[in-house]
């Protein structure tokens, strides 16, 4: 690998910037953004440089509040940036090649997942389509809709974006710099139902509810690798399978992210194996007969 020059090694270093990416520092800072990180002083406000700089850092994840209150700012690491960038310039940051991506999408994935400590790491839980709706009856916060920060960094399973309810609305939220959507709590159900038909997984914590694919959601990558099925992110359900109702249409085998189901196509009839399955009711949704039903983990799984 090159060397570093000296202005990008120090980059990297008081940025964590990953240095098998330094050549992208250029991309993702202009001069005066790569003259802040060098010379940031531990807190600085918005009078300290010229009008409307350090709000757009800000709106860019570059710097974040340290006093809300008093309009203290200080310098943030690309870790905390690199999310909130990608999701206010994804048109910018799609101009970048899939290897290039990928490099990205690989380094922050491992950050995550390396901060993930315990057997249950976050009080992340995976819903029904009917128990996620009574979820977003029961808060009565203001409902911001995010881009899925997952599907804008990794970008390639074709799904919608747009997909994320948050109730952050604080400082160094998505929704205070400006990323955000607010919604009204029938307008957040309709884009669950509609993320439930294209496919996607609800998942909630107390934050807010996602709608997750397998391919991007670092949740689902993250059981993945630690082998948690069952146990995190949260699961209380299990698909069962009336054989005799089903009509062997597919549906379910589709849109299964995890390979429950097959298809016996000679005899029109589905199979499940279900030491795969997380819970989420996807395939209930558009059974079109009535041979899927959730059930509790602990019951049998299939008649």
């Amino acid at each position: 690998m090159r060397a570093l020059s000296e202005e990008k090694e120090k980059i990297c270093g008081r940025f964590d910037f990953p240095e098998n990416a330094a050549y992208l520092i250029d991309f993702f800072f202009d001069d005066r953004q790569r003259d802040l990180i060098l010379h940031a002083p531990d807190t600085f406000t918005e009078a300290d440089y010229e009008p409307g700089f350090v709000r757009q850092c800000y709106r860019d994840g570059l710097v974040s509040y340290a006093d809300y209150d008093r309009g203290i700012f200080q310098l943030s690491n690309f870790y905390n940036m690199f999310d909130v960038f990608v999701c206010a310039h994804q048109d910018r940051y799609n101009q970048l090649t899939r290897h290039e991506k990928g490099t990205l999408d690989t380094w922050y994935f491992d950050r995550y997942y390396d901060g993930l400590k315990g057997e249950v790491p976050t009080p992340d839980r995976i819903l029904s389509l009917e128990d996620t709706l009574r979820f977003v009856d029961a808060h009565e916060e203001t409902i911001y809709l995010n881009p899925c920060d997952c599907r804008s960094l990794t970008g390639d399973c074709g799904h919608s974006r747009s997909t994320c309810l948050s109730y952050r609305g604080g400082p160094n939220s998505f929704a205070d710099r400006g990323i955000s959507k607010t919604l009204t709590k029938e307008e957040a159900k309709e884009m669950i139902i509609a993320a439930d038909r294209e496919g996607l997984m609800h998942t909630v914590n107390p934050f807010g509810v996602c709608n997750c694919c397998s391919d991007c959601c670092y949740l689902f990558r993250s059981q993945k690798r630690r082998d948690s099925l069952g146990v995190w992110p949260a699961t209380e359900t299990i698909i069962r399978l009336n054989a005799d109702k089903c009509v062997g249409c597919g549906k379910c085998a589709r849109r299964c992210h995890f390979s429950v189901f097959t298809l016996n196509r000679e005899i029109r009839k589905v199979s499940a194996d279900v030491s795969t399955c997380v819970g989420c009711g996807i395939c209930q949704t558009q059974c079109p007969s009535g041979a899927l039903t959730l059930v509790p983990r602990s019951e049998k799984a299939v008649s």
